[in-house]
């Protein structure tokens, strides 16, 4: 007997489809291949002779993975076994329709893999035990269902190597520390130091800001792009407030205090009153 998995590529080929199904592999095994930060900005939209798109949910992250463009072909084409990608376009775009296409097809597998739970004799009573004040029998059966149902749940998550959260009881994948919710929890607590340390330390590089927080790129890009958002808003309304206009000016440049002459000073200042302010990928 062999294996489905060695004779799937034979099939395929025999049927004329392999290609296709390789095309269809890249996006449906975009977050697998990218990683999970690349995987938060930008999801894979479709491949046509060798050049794959890629939506990208802003133009800064259009550029960081630009850079790593290379990097990224190679891994895809490695998942592939072959050099199925020549390039990679990226565009900026909104990721929710390609994200609920994801959720659908992973929550039909969730679903699959419950039904086809067979929970114990003791699994059962257990359900039924913790219903057993209800009078409502309709009702009842009801909330019986979903318990027994939270218990298959449960095994599936204990028979793929899930664990407990390290800040709670829920069930998090093998991969991850936290649950989503102590997990969105931790990055509002990061995203509020990094916050707090570039207005204090308004050119840091990401490396530098390593030292303090641990943080991903994407996390570091944001803050900074917030923050000069911000200050450009003040300084446009009010070109006499100075301290936002050399905190704009360190955080779009990287320069410290002293590194700041007049000429970079009314330069930027010109620029704000010029146009309105639009991040470009380098900043």
């Amino acid at each position: 007997m062999k294996r489905a998995g060695d004779v799937l590529p034979i099939t395929l080929s025999y049927l004329g489809i392999k290609k296709k199904y390789e095309e269809q592999s890249v996006a449906l095994h975009w977050r697998e291949i990218a990683g999970d930060e690349i995987y938060a900005h930008s999801r894979a939209v479709s491949l046509n002779r060798g050049t794959l798109l890629v939506a990208v949910d802003n133009s800064v992250w259009c550029h960081h993975l630009s850079i790593s463009k290379e990097d990224i072909m190679h891994k895809l084409n490695s998942h592939i076994g072959e050099k199925l990608i020549t390039d990679i376009r990226f565009k900026a775009g909104n990721l929710k329709d390609y994200q609920n296409y994801e959720n659908d097809v992973e929550e039909l597998e969730l679903q699959q893999k419950v039904r086809l739970v067979k929970l114990s004799l003791q699994e059962r009573e257990e359900a039924e035990q913790k219903t057993q004040g209800l009078k409502n029998q309709n009702l009842k059966q009801k909330i019986t269902k979903i318990i027994k149902k939270d218990i298959a749940l449960r095994k599936v998550r204990l028979a793929e190597q899930w664990k407990k959260c390290q800040n709670c009881s829920v069930l998090c994948p093998p991969e991850d520390m936290l649950c989503p919710a102590c997990s969105l929890q931790a990055k509002k607590e990061r995203i509020n130091q990094i916050r707090k340390i570039m207005l204090e330390v308004p050119w840091l590089t990401y490396d530098e800001m390593q030292g303090f927080v641990e943080c991903s790129k994407g996390e570091y890009i944001g803050c900074k792009q917030d923050l000069q958002e911000s200050f450009a808003s003040e300084v446009r309304k009010n070109p006499e407030a100075n301290m936002q206009l050399m905190s704009y000016i360190m955080l779009k440049q990287g320069l410290k205090p002293d590194q700041i002459t007049d000429d970079i000073v009314e330069y930027s200042l010109h620029s704000l009153r010029r146009k309105k302010y639009v991040f470009t990928p380098g900043s």
